[in-house]
């Protein structure tokens, strides 16, 4: 018993030692990724080469590479969470075998109230930093649709002014021949069907910056400025198209069916268009509101875990009672007086 105790005892320093260490650390931690995630930074206007290993990444991969490791910070302070409750469990447990040894009452000492005490401060923080790490993904993400949306943005706008512009710079002429303004209004039909794939993408572009500012985004001033430039530069371009056609058509004396339709934005002509917009708004719902649902249910798990484990413990140290005490008191050996 003597050997058992001391044990017992070795065993209840190392376990007190383990759990104020971590606990400290712990809430150190905790404390210092609130302050960080509680920073106003713009991410995706921040410089793209972190490191010499990202120097080679662009802005959209910046971001992403940033979502990635916010989610692995998340299960990292969790498990962390996890952990110095586990070390508090284990000392609580050997705490109660002294208690019982040297048969101290229970209430006279103990280490349980300031256990307690640092748990409640540690679920407070945890909470807390659960709170800001959701509203920093919540960033991060509108930062994603913000560089998506740039980056469809600088892509059209770099077809129109150079692939469309070296196009009409170089198609004045209407040709001085029939057989020549025929050969530009063939060039012209197909140059129109490249061109079409453009009119596309800056459509889905307006409409889905449509959505984002209506949903308050924080980019919605720069979208605008994206949407503003996008779409004066197609527009401008689609004029042009459209009466050059007209002019060659003109000169060969016919008016056909391509001739009225005309390549200017009909924000509506798609119907698809609209449907895509609402499925990708619902997805961001739904991923938010899934977030809220595994931080509730995160907290009745832990709550649950804990009301587990205090019955384990209960439950040990009344079969360690029954072991150890209550067959010594049947022995005939046993004081009468037990």
């Amino acid at each position: 018993n003597l050997v058992t105790c001391a044990e017992d005892r070795y065993k209840l320093v190392q376990a007190s030692i383990s759990f104020y260490k971590t606990a400290e650390q712990v809430c150190s931690v905790l404390e210092s990724l609130e302050r960080d995630y509680r920073r106003d930074d713009d991410w995706c206007q921040k410089d793209v080469a972190i490191d010499s290993s990202a120097a080679a990444c662009d802005k959209a991969s910046s971001v992403r590479l940033k979502i990635e490791k916010h989610q692995e910070q998340k299960e990292s302070f969790l498990r962390a969470c996890t952990l110095a409750r586990k070390t508090a469990q284990t000392f609580l447990k050997y705490a109660k075998r002294s208690q019982n040894y040297y048969r101290i009452e229970e209430g006279m000492w103990g280490p349980e109230n300031k256990v307690r005490a640092i748990l409640d401060d540690l679920m407070i923080k945890e909470n807390n930093v659960l709170e800001c790490w959701t509203e920093k993904k919540r960033t991060l993400d509108q930062c994603a649709q913000y560089v998506m949306l740039e980056n469809n943005a600088k892509l059209s706008l770099n077809w129109i002014m150079q692939t469309g512009e070296t196009y009409l710079e170089t198609h004045t002429s209407l040709g001085d021949t029939k057989e020549e303004t025929e050969h530009l209004l063939k060039e012209h039909t197909m140059f129109k069907v490249t061109a079409k794939d453009t009119r596309e993408n800056v459509k889905m572009i307006l409409q889905l910056a449509d959505k984002l500012v209506e949903n308050g985004h924080k980019h919605a001033t720069a979208i605008r400025d994206w949407v503003t430039r996008v779409d004066q530069a197609y527009k401008k371009f689609s004029a042009r198209m459209d009466q050059y056609r007209i002019q060659l058509e003109g000169r060969l004396g016919i008016s056909s069916e391509e001739s009225k339709q005309s390549l200017s934005l009909d924000r509506h002509s798609d119907p698809s268009l609209e449907h895509k917009i609402q499925a990708a708004a619902a997805s961001v719902a739904k991923n938010e509101l899934s977030e809220d649902k595994r931080r509730s249910a995160r907290k009745k798990e832990l709550i649950m875990k804990e009301l587990i484990d205090t019955e384990r413990t209960y439950v040990k140290d009344l079969e360690i009672c029954v072991t150890c005490y209550l067959y010594e008191t049947r022995q005939s050996t046993a004081p009468k007086s037990l």
